[in-house]
């Protein structure tokens, strides 16, 4: 698995957990989501099968946040963007804190949010 990949994950993952958080309720839907990404976090060798995450994880998510908009094209970005806000509609609402960590989310990919308008 290519870096560009890795970083993809780790965004991917940092979000949607924060996402997930952020109104205080577990949804299935977001658990599932959170269960899948775990699965491809493993097997890219940026967390532990006990879901310890490692160092990598850290390193591929701080490059994610600082160069994806660089290294994606922009249906690249809006397809991770998507799959956050499915997390966040997930339960059939949109928190306000939900809210600002998928505009969050889109400045880092160099996004305008649509969760803003």
């Amino acid at each position: 698995m290519d870096d560009i990949e890795k970083q993809r994950l780790a965004f991917l993952y940092h979000y949607t957990q924060r996402v997930m958080l952020a109104d205080g309720k577990l949804y299935k839907e977001e658990v599932s989501a959170l269960t899948e990404l775990n699965s491809a976090l493993i097997n890219a060798g940026l967390m532990q099968a006990d879901g310890t995450l490692r160092e990598s994880f850290t390193d591929a998510r701080d490059a994610a946040r600082a160069s994806l908009r660089g290294l994606l094209d922009e249906d690249q970005r809006w397809a991770l963007l998507n799959r956050l806000i499915e997390v966040m509609e997930a339960d059939g609402e949109r928190h306000p804190a939900e809210r600002e960590i998928i505009a969050e989310a889109a400045d880092a990919l160099g996004l305008r949010s649509p969760s803003r308008d």
